[in-house]
């Protein structure tokens, strides 16, 4: 917000001089020293947002690293060594509950479940992959071609 009100302010002062019908060689050089002012503020500040914009940056690549050998521990803590090490790798297998399929995956786009007598069958469908469950164990899955 600053930085564009010192915009406006730049071409207003440019406007100004434009139209004015007699340039006074004083009022020009005020003006322009006025321009160059502002011109050297936003230099400053634009130096200073990149500086700080690079950090945030650097924030985040550090972010990622921790999340990333977090992930695995988190996984092994949960769901025990041999389970948690397969999760970590990307690895699906029928048996799997529902939760490991959302602890790796996320949020599925769409969900359907349908209740029978002899058990609940839940489809989480991630893109053209639908995953089947029966009582909350993936039971097979299939890849719209």
């Amino acid at each position: 917000m600053k930085i564009t009100m010192q915009i406006i302010f730049g071409i207003l002062l440019i406007s100004n001089f434009l139209l004015a019908q007699k340039v006074d060689p004083a009022e020009y050089k005020i003006q322009k020293n006025q321009l160059e002012e502002k011109r050297d503020d936003l230099l400053r500040e634009q130096a200073s947002l990149k500086k700080e914009i690079d950090g945030m940056y650097k924030k985040i690549e550090e972010l990622d690293t921790a999340i990333k050998e977090a992930i695995p521990k988190y996984l092994i803590k949960k769901y025990g060594k041999k389970d948690g090490g397969n999760l970590a790798l990307g690895k699906i297998w029928k048996g799997m509950t529902k939760d490991m399929m959302l602890d790796i995956w996320g949020k599925p786009d769409k969900i359907n479940t349908d209740k029978f007598s002899y058990g609940v069958f839940t489809q989480f469908y991630y893109g053209k992959i639908t995953y089947f469950f029966r009582d909350g164990k993936l039971i097979d899955w299939e890849e719209v071609k």
